[in-house]
Parts: C-alpha cells; structure tokens; sequence
C-alpha cells in the first residue's frame, strides 16, 4: 500500500511540474538587416502544449514586425497558424489553422520586417507556441 500511494505521489509531482513547464515562453531573438528580401528569421521549435493559445510577446518596443508560426523543417515557410501584422511592443495572440496546435506537435517563430524599406533593428522576446 506504501509503495502504491509512492508512485502516485510521484505520478503527480511530474505531471504538476510539465504542466508548469508548458506554462512558460521561449524566448527568440531577430536580427533584421536590409535587403527586405531574404530578412525572414527562424526561432528554434517549440513544443505546443495542447491550449491552444499561441503567442508572440517582444520584450521592449521595436520596429513594426509580421510573425507567423510555421512548421519546424529547415527552411520552411508553410504557416500553421494566423499571421501577427505590424507588431511593435504588445502581447499577440495567434489562431491555429485547421489541424495545427495540438500537444507535442512542434513549430517555430517566423518574422520578418512589416515594411520593406526598413533600417537595420533588433526583435527579442518570449513566445508560446
């Protein structure tokens, strides 16, 4: 009976503490420099936690930057969720697309610059995918 009350005990601590985990942002950090074609930057993946609530927040304000989440392969480019126009400073939520957004599957943070004629600038931040 000790043994079993134990493994639940233990049972619970992890789960409590992935739970906490998934709680948390990544962070990112862009370094945007002219020409506008080629500037688009990649975050490393990160694991979705099944909410369903992803997220961009730049730390700071910053020049106008377009987000969008899209599929871990190199190089990749195909979006799996709404795209995040013109943000500078505030928190933006993302909507998944249709099929996307479910625990364990992975994404990266892409961004680019929102306008084309732009000035050297860096973008950092948390992120939730």
């Amino acid at each position: 009976m000790f043994k079993r009350k134990v493994k639940v005990m233990l049972l619970v601590v992890c789960l409590l503490m992935v739970g906490s985990v998934s709680a948390f942002a990544v962070t990112y950090s862009f370094h945007f420099e002219p020409p506008f074609v080629g500037s688009v930057q990649h975050s490393p993946s990160a694991m979705a936690d099944g909410t369903f609530t992803p997220y961009v927040d730049p730390s700071g304000t910053t020049n106008a930057t377009t987000y969008v989440l899209t599929l871990p392969s190199p190089g990749s480019i195909d979006t799996v969720s709404s795209f995040a126009p013109n943000v500078t400073s505030a928190k933006t939520y993302f909507t998944y697309n249709s099929g996307f957004g479910g625990l364990g599957q992975y994404y990266k943070l892409t961004g680019y610059p929102s306008n084309s004629d732009f000035q050297e600038y860096y973008a950092a931040g948390g992120w939730k995918p």
